[in-house]
C-alpha cells in the first residue's frame, strides 16, 4: 500500500525512500573501543534497537514472572486425565487403581473422586497402598462431596527413591464414589484397575502424586527436570542438552531478528527471505524436539496414514471398515504413552518415566508396521499427496531408527516445508510494498515466529502443505497483479490451485480468491494478451488433474485420483454439542454463525455461540496461545495483550490505506486479494463448523486460519506505512521484531510447564 513505482525488487536493488530511510540510521558515534564494539554489536537504526530494548525489558519481566510463579508440587501422574466419570463404586465397594508408579519425592496422592450421595456430609475414605513390597494403610476425610482431585497423605513418603509398580485400593463406608478418568490405550499384559472386582477395560481412574504439603515449585526451579522428562521416548535425539541449546537459540534468534530489522536497508530480498525461512525452521525444530510423540494436533492419525502408505504403497481407507487405523507398532507406542488419556486437556501429563519407554522397546520387537491403514477421523479423507511426501524420511530411516526417533525426523522434514511459508511472506510483502524493506521483514518475522504456526510446523500434519500452497498461490496472484500475467507463472498458478484441495479440503477456500485475483489481473493489465494468459490457469488445472488422476495418484496407492476429498466430520449423521457442521445445515444458519463470530450480539436466526467474543476465542486464544491438542497454553494476560496488539496493527494498516487513498490504483488490487484470502478462509471454516445449537467447546481450531497467514502477516506489515519515514516508524518495526521472539519463547516454555511440570 505504498503507491511507489511498481516492479518486483531484485536482489540488492536499493529502492529505499530517499529521505531518512525506513529503518536506517547511524549507530553510536565516537572512535573509542566501546563505541566500535557497540556499532559492531548493534548496527543500523538506533530507534529499532531502543524500541527492541524496551520490549526486551518487558519480555524479561514477563519471563521472570512466568518462571517464578508457584506451581503445584507435582511429582508425577498415571497419565490419565479426568475427562469424565468412568466408574461408580457403591458404599463399601472397593476400588483398586493398578499399574501405578510412585515417583520419588511423593508424599501425597490425589484421586479424582466425587460423592454424589453425601448430601453435604463429611465423607471418610480408607484403603491401602501396595508398592515394592510395602503395604501401607491410608485414610482421609473430605468435607466437599463435589467431584475433584481429593488429596490423601501417604503414611510413609517415598523420599528420594521410586517405589516402583503400585496398586492403590480405596473404599468408603459412608457413601458411594464416582471416579473420574478417561479412555486409555495400554501396553499388552498390564494390570487393569477394577471396581468391585470388575475390571475397567477401556478406561482408567485419574491419579496424581504430589510432594509434601506446603511445598511448591516453579518453572525456574525444575526446568532441568522438565527437559530431562521431555527426552523420554526420544533417546538418540540429543537429550536435555539439546533442549537447553534450543532455549539459548531463542535468545540468539531474537537478537538476529532485531539486528536484521535495524540493518534491513542493506539487505537483499533473497537474504531476508532466507533469514525468515531459517528462523521459521528453528521454531519448527524447537517444537519437534520438545513435543511428546503424537502430541501434535491429529498427529497420530496423520502418521498412521503416512506409515501405511510407506510400508504398503496403498492409501488408507476413506470409509469405516474392519482395518485398524494404527499399525501394531504404532498402537504399542500409543499404549506405552497412554495416548488417549493425556492429549485432550492439561489435567494429566504425558508419561515421562523411562520405564515406559523401555516397556515399549521390549514389546516392539517384531511388531507389524503394515497392519494399519484403516479409517481415521482426521486424515484418511484426504488424498495421499502429503502422506507420500512426508513418508520419505520414514522410508529412508525407519530401518535404522526406532519409531519415536523416526517421528522426530519426519517432524523436522515437515518443518522444512513449513519454513518456506515465511520466505514467501517476505516475497509477498515485497510485491505489496516494493520500496519499504522494513515491511518485508515484518511480514517474514510474524510468519516465522507465530507460536502456534511453529508448533504445527514441528509435527506431522497436512496443514503444512495447504499453508505452503496457499502462500505460493498468493505470491503468484500478486506477481500477476503487480508485473502482469506471464505464461509460465499463470500455468504454475493453475497447478498450485489444483494442489490446494489435494493437500487438504480447506484448500478450496482459496479457489474464490484465485478467481477474484484473475479478474483483478485482467482489469489492471487490459491488453490483448492478458485475458488469454490468465486463461492458462484453468487450462493448467485441467492438465494437472489429468496427470494426478491417471498418473500420480495411482503411483501413491490412491487409485484413480479424486479432487474432492471429504473431512470425515462431514459424514456424521447428527449434530452434537462438539461436532463440526452437518450437511444440510441451513444457509441462513451458516450466515448467522459467521456474522456472530464478528458481531456476537447480532442474532438473525438464533444464538449460535456460547463464547462472548468468538473471533477472539478461535483465532487469538487458539490461534496464538494454545498448543498440541489444546493441552498447553499461554497465560490469559499475554493472550489479551496479543489481541489488543493485533487490533492496533489492523488499525494502523487501515490508517496506511487512508493515507495512501489517492494512489489506491497502485495498491488496491493487491490489498483486495489479501483481504479476500483472509475473508474466504474464515468464511469456509465458519460454514464448515456452523451448528444450530451453541457448542460449549468450540469446534474450530486457530490453526485453520494459517492458509491466510502470509496474507495476515502482510496486512499487519502494512501498518509500517502509517508512520512517516523516521524514528517512529523504526521504533514500530523494532517493537514487532522484538515482540515476536518474546511471544515465541513464552509459548514454548508454556508447553514445557504444562507438559512436564
Amino acid at each position: 500500500m505504498t503507491g511507489e513505482r511498481p516492479g518486483h525488487p531484485e536482489d540488492g536493488d536499493e529502492q529505499d525512500e530517499p529521505a531518512a530511510p525506513v529503518v536506517a540510521g547511524d549507530g553510536p558515534t565516537g572512535d573509542g573501543p566501546l563505541s566500535r564494539l557497540a556499532r559492531t554489536a548493534f548496527p543500523g537504526a538506533r530507534a529499532v534497537w531502543i524500541a527492541a530494548a524496551v520490549v526486551a525489558v518487558l519480555g524479561v519481566v514477563l519471563l521472570a514472572r512466568f518462571a517464578t510463579a508457584s506451581l503445584p508440587p507435582l511429582t508425577g501422574t498415571n497419565s490419565v486425565d479426568a475427562a469424565a466419570v468412568v466408574g461408580h463404586a457403591d458404599k463399601r465397594e472397593r476400588v483398586c487403581v493398578r499399574d501405578l508408579e510412585v515417583p520419588a519425592g511423593s508424599a501425597r496422592v490425589q484421586v479424582w473422586m466425587g460423592f454424589p450421595e453425601a448430601a453435604g456430609r463429611p465423607v471418610s475414605v480408607t484403603g491401602v497402598l501396595r508398592a515394592d513390597g510395602l503395604r501401607e494403610r491410608i485414610a482421609a476425610r473430605f468435607d466437599d462431596p463435589r467431584g475433584d482431585y481429593k488429596t490423601i497423605a501417604l503414611p510413609r513418603p517415598s523420599g528420594g527413591r521410586e517405589l516402583g509398580r503400585a496398586t492403590l485400593c480405596l473404599r468408603s463406608a459412608d457413601t458411594s464414589i464416582d471416579l473420574g478418568g478417561a479412555s486409555v490405550q495400554r501396553l499388552r499384559d498390564r494390570p487393569l484397575s477394577d471396581v468391585g472386582g470388575k475390571p475397567l477395560r477401556d478406561v482408567d481412574v485419574a491419579v496424581r502424586w504430589l510432594e509434601a504439603d506446603g511445598r511448591s515449585t516453579s518453572v525456574l526451579d525444575d526446568l532441568g527436570t522438565a527437559f530431562e522428562r521431555a527426552t523420554t521416548f526420544k533417546s538418540g535425539t540429543g537429550g536435555a542438552v539439546l533442549l537447553w541449546l534450543v532455549l539459548l537459540g531463542f535468545l540468539v534468534v531474537g537478537y538476529l531478528v532485531v539486528r536484521t530489522a535495524a540493518t534491513v536497508e542493506r539487505r537483499s530480498i533473497r537474504d531476508l527471505a532466507l533469514r525468515a525461512a531459517a528462523f521459521a525452521l528453528f521454531g519448527g525444530i524447537a517444537w519437534a524436539l520438545l513435543m511428546p510423540p503424537f502430541f501434535g494436533a491429529d498427529e497420530s492419525e496423520h502418521f498412521a496414514y503416512a506409515q501405511h502408505l510407506a510400508e504398503t504403497g496403498q492409501r488408507a481407507d476413506r470409509a469405516r471398515g474392519a482395518a485398524p487405523a494404527y499399525s501394531t507398532e504404532q498402537a504399542l507406542l500409543m499404549g506405552a504413552l497412554h495416548h488417549n488419556s493425556t492429549i485432550l486437556s492439561g489435567g494429566s501429563r504425558p508419561r515421562w518415566d523411562d520405564r515406559w519407554s523401555r516397556a515399549f522397546e521390549r514389546q516392539d520387537h517384531g511388531a507389524s508396521r503394515r497392519d494399519g491403514g484403516g479409517y481415521s477421523e482426521s486424515a484418511t479423507g484426504h488424498s495421499p499427496l502429503y502422506y507420500g511426501v512426508i513418508g520419505l524420511p520414514y522410508r529412508a530411516l525407519h530401518g535404522a531408527l526406532d519409531l519415536p526417533q523416526t517421528l522426530v525426523a519426519m517432524r523436522i522434514f515437515n518443518a522444512l516445508f513449513a519454513s518456506i511459508v515465511a520466505a514467501l511472506a517476505v516475497l509477498i510483502a515485497a510485491l505489496m510494498f516494493p520500496r519499504v524493506k522494513a515491511a518485508w521483514w515484518v511480514a517474514g518475522t510474524i510468519t516465522a515466529l507465530q507460536p502456534v504456526f511453529s508448533s504445527i510446523s514441528g509435527t506431522v500434519n497436512n496443514d503444512t502443505f495447504v499453508n505452503l500452497f496457499a502462500a505460493l498461490c498468493l505470491l503468484l496472484l500478486l506477481d500477476g497483479w503487480r508485473n502482469g500475467p506471464r505464461p509460465w507463472r499463470m500455468a504454475a498458478l493453475g497447478i498450485v490451485t489444483l494442489l490446494l484441495p489435494l493437500a487438504k479440503i480447506t484448500g478450496f477456500a482459496l479457489w474464490p480468491v484465485v478467481a477474484l485475483g484473475a479478474l483483478v489481473i485482467v482489469l489492471r493489465h487490459r491488453d490483448r494478451t492478458a485475458l488469454g494468459t490468465v486463461m492458462l490457469i484453468p487450462a493448467a488445472m485441467a492438465v494437472g488433474y489429468g496427470i494426478w488422476a491417471v498418473g500420480l495418484s495411482p503411483l501413491l496407492g490412491g487409485g484413480t485420483g479424486t479432487l474432492v476429498n471429504t473431512h470425515p466430520a462431514e459424514g456424521s449423521s447428527a449434530a452434537t454439542a462438539g461436532s463440526a457442521a452437518v450437511p444440510g445445515t441451513s444457509r441462513s444458519t451458516q450466515i448467522d454463525y459467521l456474522v456472530q463470530m464478528f458481531l456476537p450480539f447480532v442474532h438473525l436466526t438464533g444464538d449460535h455461540w456460547t463464547q462472548k467474543l468468538p473471533l477472539f476465542s478461535v483465532y487469538v486464544e487458539r490461534g496464538w496461545g494454545e498448543f498440541g491438542w489444546f493441552n498447553a497454553k499461554i497465560g490469559d494476560g499475554l493472550i489479551r495483550s496479543i489481541g489488543v496488539a493485533l487490533g492496533i496493527a489492523w488499525a494502523l494498516a487501515a490508517a496506511t490505506a487512508w493515507r495512501l487513498r489517492h494512489s489506491w490504483r497502485e495498491w488496491g488490487g493487491g490489498a483486495l486479494i489479501l483481504l479476500a484470502a483472509v475473508a474466504s478462509v474464515v468464511t469456509f471454516v465458519a460454514v464448515a463448523y456452523a451448528t444450530e445449537v451453541p457448542r460449549a467447546v468450540i469446534g474450530e481450531q486457530g490453526r485453520y486460519i494459517f492458509p491466510a497467514l502470509a496474507a495476515l502477516s502482510t496486512i499487519v506489515a502494512a501498518g509500517v506505512g502509517a508512520f512517516r519515514v523516521g524514528a517512529v516508524r523504526s521504533a514500530y518495526v523494532g517493537v514487532i521484531c522484538a515482540g515476536m521472539p518474546v511471544i515465541a519463547v513464552i509459548g514454548w516454555l508454556s508447553a514445557v510447564r504444562d507438559w512436564y511440570l
